[in-house]
């Protein structure tokens, strides 16, 4: 009788082992005294390593003592190719601040300089989409009080809200 709980608990395990999730964060918050948009992205560094490796052909090993002195530069030119933004209806540039590592992930600094407080924000996250059918990327927003999610995949890689 008890002869098939071994091998559910092994496919049970192997499942849960196999699967992984996809899935960026990214965090919009608008600063009134600086009239900016500060953006933090959370990417799993694997993911993001993969991706740079897909866009220029090498492995940068983020977040290790091998990692390659372009990273910051190859690292840009894919976040410019993924992430657009529009404020109040108007395309906006972001600036590239930095980046730091922790565990497991790369967390990515942004900036959008100028902008007055914005009733709307129009985004096209396309992070990770080229490489996992299944990423997510969920994006909050707050602009004063107000608090703003939003989620993309390949499928949905543009969205808006209203504040």
């Amino acid at each position: 009788m008890h002869k098939w709980i071994l091998p559910l608990l092994w496919v049970l395990f192997l499942g849960a082992s196999a699967h992984q999730f996809y899935v960026s964060m990214m965090q919009v918050d608008y600063n009134p005294h600086t009239q900016s948009l500060e953006i933090s992205c959370k990417i799993f560094t694997d993911d993001l390593d993969l991706a740079l490796q897909k866009q220029g052909g090498t492995t940068y090993y983020l977040g290790t003592d091998r990692e390659k002195a372009q990273t910051a530069e190859a690292l840009e030119q894919y976040l410019k190719s993924s992430i657009f933004m529009e404020v109040n209806d108007k395309p906006v540039n972001w600036v590239y601040v930095g980046k730091e590592q922790s565990a497991d992930a790369t967390w990515i600094y942004m900036e959008v300089k100028g902008v007055k407080t914005p009733q709307t924000i129009k985004l096209t996250n396309r992070l990770l989409t080229e490489i996992y059918e299944a990423q997510t990327n969920i994006v909050h927003f707050s602009v004063g009080k107000t608090k703003r999610s939003l989620m993309f995949s390949k499928t949905k890689t543009t969205d808006k809200v209203s504040f």
